[in-house]
């Protein structure tokens, strides 16, 4: 299993909304609504990864785990339209 060491403060934690809004997440998705949709389309790598958590029902993403996951599945994205 791929799971990572559990974060060390809670500033690792970060909701979507913040997240998207900021520089880091404007660069790589233009909305939340893109944010949701990565996430839905590659939600059990970015858990194995430990980078998604649930509080009160809502999803946030753990950080640097999350940029390490996005990196990791777009790189894997890259490589499989090789093979194509």
């Amino acid at each position: 299993m791929d799971t990572q060491a559990t974060p060390k403060t809670l500033q690792a934690v970060e909701n979507l909304r913040d997240f998207v809004k900021s520089p880091e997440g404007q660069r790589f998705f233009c909305s939340l609504e893109s944010l949701r949709w990565f996430l839905r389309e590659h939600r059990e790598s970015l858990i194995k990864a430990g980078a998604l958590i649930k509080i009160a029902r809502q999803v946030h993403i753990v950080r640097p785990e999350f940029d390490e996951a996005v990196i990791r599945v777009l790189r894997e994205k890259a490589m499989a339209s090789l093979t194509h």
